[in-house]
């Protein structure tokens, strides 16, 4: 009796921790549940987001500066257009004011131990992040260029960094084949997530709540951020050496060192455009490419020094900018959709827009100046001859360089019916005439005018 009761309570404990582990399950299911409902609403976009500004294709050199001591691995607007960044090998990321076509020094971040590989900022413009070489990641406040927090944890460089729309968070990835999402506040790692491939870039895609990575083995792959899973998988033609996102977030932009840039429509999970062009070429492994804000065109440098602009509704190239002297590695669209930043691999920086440098005054046209000046027989009697035969004489008035005149008290003379190139001794009054330039022969004095034979008849 007594084994039988203890194997019938056995069973029952059995029963109760199964139950048990079902309802545990189901707390941890809507736990998660309701903290996904919460990071939606806490971070969701708005629905009154203002629409991306129309793009131009930019043309002119509007600013030339150094942009950092050595090369320059990144460069990036922030979302308003007034401030760009650059980012290099000098260990510093230099922040530049951008208005009216000019461009100063805002400020210099510094704090890194190796080189700077990436530079982004927070969608309010309150935070600057900027990823090095020295396997960590940094965020400097933007108002007072001060160090807010270093995150560190990775085992190799860090290659791209970006916040997930707000300052708070930040992702991560380096070429220890992880990528980490970071809570700044608490200046803790949240999630680690491993690839089987060296990270190349990193784009957030809010949309759908996921990252979009590329790496060196030509693949570009997408996580979903909560559970760290990944849930897609891409084949580009060559490896990846940058990438951008849309501003709906709903394709992303890779170049490759196959000399291509590629479009993938994050909802289709394929690629819909191949842009090519004749002379482009990636020079480097790291080649950062840029949709505009419109997403109407995209951009990269090339290894010529070129920024080659294609259309991405034509899939044609629409212009290639051509003033840098070396590899260009990185460009960046203004979001006001007027000007572009492209940077060389050594040092130089050079803000492309659609007008006209303010320095440089296009050529004044010279006014067309007439042979004729009729302005001294203002308020004179003039007789004028018109093709055809009228002839009419007048008090001029006022005339043009086109030798269009207009004349008052007008009396005209007659022609005779039977041969209308001789005139008769009768007269008609016109009073004020507008006489269009084209149609004059002849303009002379009325005083001081005698008819006389034609020299070159000869006389019968």
């Amino acid at each position: 009796m007594t084994a039988k009761a203890l194997e019938t309570k056995n069973r029952q404990l059995e029963d109760d921790n199964l139950q048990l582990m079902k309802r545990i399950k189901a707390l941890q299911s809507t736990v998660e549940r309701l903290k996904n409902i919460e990071y939606d609403v806490q971070y969701s976009d708005c629905s009154d987001k203002p629409l991306p500004c129309k793009s131009a294709l930019p043309r002119n050199v509007a600013v030339k500066i150094d942009a950092n001591e050595n090369e320059v691995n990144s460069v990036r607007f922030t979302p308003s257009g007034h401030i760009f960044g650059s980012a290099g090998f000098d260990r510093k990321l230099r922040l530049w004011t951008y208005l009216n076509g000019k461009c100063e020094i805002h400020s210099t971040l510094v704090g890194c131990n190796a080189a700077v590989t990436a530079i982004d900022f927070d969608p309010n413009e309150t935070a600057v992040l900027g990823a090095s070489s020295d396997f960590s990641c940094r965020v400097w406040t933007l108002n007072d260029s001060r160090l807010r927090v270093n995150l560190t944890g990775h085992s190799e460089r860090v290659i791209s960094a970006k916040f997930m729309r707000s300052a708070n968070r930040v992702v991560t990835a380096s070429s220890d084949r992880t990528i980490k999402i970071w809570d700044v506040d608490k200046c803790c790692c949240r999630r680690t997530i491993m690839a089987a491939s060296t990270f190349q870039d990193v784009v957030v895609c809010p949309s759908i709540s996921a990252l979009v990575t590329g790496h060196f083995d030509q693949h570009l792959r997408i996580w979903d951020e909560r559970s760290g899973e990944n849930t897609g998988k891409i084949l580009l033609s060559g490896r990846i050496t940058g990438m951008d996102i849309s501003s709906d977030f709903t394709t992303v932009l890779s170049c490759t060192r196959n000399n291509t840039l590629e479009i993938v429509d994050l909802r289709m999970n394929q690629v819909t455009q191949c842009l090519k062009a004749d002379g482009f070429q990636t020079g480097l492994d790291i080649v950062r490419p840029c949709f505009s804000p419109d997403s109407d065109y995209v951009a990269a440098g090339g290894h010529d020094g070129g920024v080659y602009i294609w259309s991405t509704v034509s899939g044609n190239l629409e212009i290639c900018l051509r003033d840098h002297t070396n590899i260009v590695v990185c460009c960046h669209w203004n979001p006001n959709g007027n000007s572009l930043v492209s940077c060389e691999r050594i040092k130089k920086a050079i803000v492309w827009s659609t007008r006209m440098p303010t320095g440089d005054k296009q050529p004044e046209k010279h006014k067309k100046e007439s042979i004729i000046d009729l302005n001294k027989y203002i308020d004179k009697r003039i007789r004028v001859k018109f093709s055809g035969g009228r002839e009419a004489v007048g008090i001029l008035k006022g005339c043009d360089n086109l030798q269009n005149m207009v004349i008052d008290c007008t009396t005209e003379f007659l022609r005779d019916p039977d041969d209308p190139h001789r005139l008769t001794e009768d007269t008609r009054e016109l009073a004020l005439v507008v006489c269009r330039g084209p149609s004059v022969e002849l303009v002379c004095p009325a005083d001081g005018m005698e008819s006389i034979p034609n020299p070159f008849v000869q006389q019968e």
